[in-house]
């Protein structure tokens, strides 16, 4: 999985088998560093091999301060600094997580794990403020979006027999914008084939 950075010819690849993140500077082609996800793992100039972490999605703060790496071996999610590769924060999740975004405001980030669960972590405490059930556990939902025009994210249920979006409103707790997701009506909506279409 690779995430496309704001930080000019930078694009982000966690590598699973390794534990690691590389960097890559698409301006050359090639690996300019490379970030463990576990600080058991910090080394220098490589981080030693780790078979434990399994990172398997990445999401990038818009303003390029933080990348955050979903780490499904251990259930967590690793906060780290995109100037020196320092990890911030290990956050421990109830499940391993599936899939991860940032929200534009540089302050939420949205992770889906594999119990349908979707946490906010808040990125100035990288620490976990809210979390909303997505569905029955079991796995189904795999990807999520941030859609910052209306302020939603959706979860997509794609490994349904009938494909469906589970919607749900960014909404304040509190005094803190953004903190915690609201479901969008009941259940989920259902996706139906265009017509025509061969997908």
């Amino acid at each position: 999985i690779f995430v496309n950075s704001t930080e000019a010819n930078l694009v982000y690849v966690a590598d699973a088998g390794n534990g690691s993140i590389s960097v890559i500077d698409t301006s050359l082609n090639v690996v300019a560093n490379t970030f463990a996800v576990s600080p058991a793992n910090v080394g220098s100039p490589l981080p030693s091999p780790d078979r434990v972490s399994q990172p398997i999605a990445l999401a990038e703060l818009p303003n390029g301060t933080k990348i955050y790496s979903a780490n499904q071996g251990t259930n967590s999610v690793s906060s780290i600094n995109t100037q020196d590769g320092t990890i911030n924060r290990v956050i421990s999740l109830s499940a391993a997580p599936v899939w991860i975004v940032a929200n534009v405001d540089n302050t939420h980030v949205y992770v889906l794990d594999g119990a349908d669960t979707i946490s906010v972590i808040d990125a100035t405490t990288d620490t976990i403020v809210s979390s909303v059930s997505a569905g029955s556990a079991g796995g189904n939902l795999n990807q999520l979006v941030y859609e910052p025009v209306t302020n939603r994210v959706f979860a997509t249920d794609a490994n349904s027999p009938q494909p469906a979006l589970a919607l749900f409103d960014v909404a304040s707790q509190g005094n803190l914008p953004n903190s915690t997701l609201v479901p969008h009506g009941p259940g989920k909506a259902l996706i139906a084939v265009a017509t025509g279409s061969t997908c």
